[in-house]
């Protein structure tokens, strides 16, 4: 079998093609450096002010090393893909030739072909679909029809790119890599912004945008929420680390997944932290704090869930393992402070503290903003209370501006009104189902409930810091979207594709193939 096929794993939970059988070499440290270099020297460079050719070259360039990673090590080209989903300041991105490149490669490969019709029968896959297709409906009443078939187009590439992630993303290892790679981004992105923040002229217009960190996005509200999932799992990964779960089948034990940054969680929370901060992005600030706090609340388990024997030996060892961690919550709180500190510090040395203040007060276009959502959402009432056309067929995709000359700012009213009302459901439905789908695996990896909250590969739990960071990231897109059109922003969907692996546990899924010595294919373990 190829290196970049993916098998499908037995619906029984056959042992024998469970991961740690079979497996080959995978790739070490100093191979994902030397996939990282490109990407870190790319994203250095302004690619605002070079020429055409600069960017055509950009993008063969992707297109070959994606093609080449992919014949080697699946996981290492996600990881490649990933990494290169922050530099979306010129268009087409890169990340989007990367995507179909390596999209195109699994498809042309038996194994890969045969895991991903599978493994993307998920409850969110039909509802992602469906949203990347009811829109075309209301192209032909749109009043510029190439506009709306091109704004729909994006919709509906973006929701395959989401359930392909949903589909591949139930290979442990491909999720890891893809969580990896968009943390480099984030960090890569940051790093880029800050340093440029010490410069000056042409260089630091390439990464400000009215002197807010925009990074390589287009604008600096795109940075920060992206930037805003690598911070939450980093926050998550610490607050859980070394925590022990109580199980009705047996005693206590440790969470068993495989921390994503582990002891790097805190610093690397104190860049995205401070370069979150340089960004100043309001809606970003306001919208972690309720993310975050969601992200914790929904680890209380409703009292419907069997919290084990109150006496014996699963409650004893609760008990030790609850005093084992007393002594850890300490050095949790110190290093957390530490990276607050440090972030503090940044944003001192860049100079932004006083402009982050500015930041908070309410500007003349907030007023603008508001006034424009308030004439999108009566035209929409009025056209519903006459049960006209347009409430269920839309203005067109794309046509809010058309119609108002002023952008919506809410991704749920430009549903309604320009793909009428069956995609706001859509949305809604969509929104409503990933959350309480990674509820429901959070709440079984703290109750232990080892039947509803294991992978497909019958390794380990439901990965709790990752679990809760996608439900608080939910929460942040949904509570952003009210005051930002998230539609057409990768990093929305990237958070669906993840959502809907989490939510897929339990049944048959993939297991991704490294080449062996013999030239078979073993499974990568977590």
């Amino acid at each position: 079998m190829d290196s970049g096929e993916l098998a499908v794993l037995p619906e029984d939970g056959d042992k024998r093609a469970g991961p740690g059988r079979d497996r080959g070499p995978a790739p070490g440290t100093s191979v994902y450096i030397l996939v990282t270099a490109p990407a870190a020297l790319a994203y250095l460079l302004p690619w605002e002010l070079l020429p055409p050719e600069a960017h055509a070259a950009l993008l063969a360039a992707t297109a070959g090393l994606t093609l080449l990673l992919a014949g080697r090590d699946l996981a290492l080209a996600f990881y490649h893909a990933f990494l290169w989903s922050g530099l979306v300041s010129v268009e087409p991105a890169p990340v989007d030739v990367i995507w179909i490149v390596l999209g195109l490669h699994m498809l042309l490969s038996p194994g890969s072909r045969r895991c991903l019709a599978r493994g993307w029968r998920t409850p969110l896959a039909g509802l992602t679909l469906g949203l990347g297709v009811i829109g075309f409906a209301s192209v032909p009443g749109a009043a510029d029809t190439g506009r709306a078939l091109f704004f729909q187009g994006v919709t509906f590439y973006l929701s395959l790119v989401a359930v392909w992630f949903m589909a591949s993303f139930r290979a442990a290892d491909l999720r890891r890599a893809a969580i990896l790679g968009w943390a480099g981004a984030a960090l890569l992105g940051g790093l880029t912004g800050i340093a440029g923040s010490l410069g000056g002229g042409d260089y630091r217009t390439a990464f400000y945008l009215y002197d807010r960190l925009k990074a390589t996005f287009k604008d600096p509200n795109c940075f920060a929420s992206f930037t805003a999932f690598p911070l939450l799992l980093a926050l998550y990964e610490e607050v859980f680390a070394g925590r022990r779960v109580s199980a009705t089948d047996g005693p206590a034990r440790p969470t068993p997944e495989r921390p994503v940054f582990g002891r790097w969680a805190t610093p690397l929370g104190a860049v995205w932290l401070a370069a979150i901060g340089v960004a100043m992005s309001r809606g970003t600030w306001l919208g972690l704090v309720p993310a975050g706090a969601a992200g914790l609340l929904v680890q209380v388990r409703p009292p419907g869930i069997d919290r084990g024997p109150r006496d014996g030996p699963a409650e004893g060892a609760a008990k030790a393992g609850k005093a084992s961690g007393r002594g850890e919550i300490p050095r949790r709180a110190i290093r957390l402070l530490t990276a607050l500190l440090v972030s503090l510090l940044i944003l001192g040395v860049a100079g932004v503290a006083p402009a982050i203040l500015q930041r908070l007060e309410l500007k003349p276009y907030d007023a603008k903003r508001w006034s424009g959502q308030a004439q999108g959402l009566a035209l929409w009432v009025e056209r519903l209370a006459d049960l006209e056309g347009e409430p269920f067929t839309g203005i067109g995709p794309g046509h809010y501006e058309v119609r108002f000359r002023y952008a919506a700012h809410n991704i749920f009213l430009r549903a309604a009104l320009e793909t009428g009302t069956v995609a706001l459901l859509l949305l809604l439905g969509l929104y409503a189902v990933a959350l309480s789908r990674v509820g429901q695996v959070i709440r079984g990896a703290v109750a232990g409930s080892a039947g509803k909250a294991a992978w497909t590969d019958g390794s380990a739990p439901a990965e709790r810091p990752l679990a809760t960071a996608v439900f608080a990231y939910l929460v942040f897109t949904a509570l952003y979207g009210l005051v930002i059109d998230t539609l057409h922003w990768r990093h929305l969907w990237m958070a669906l594709g993840l959502a809907g692996s989490l939510a897929a546990e339990g049944g048959p899924g993939c297991a991704s193939k490294a080449v062996g010595a013999s030239g078979e294919g073993g499974d990568h373990d977590e």
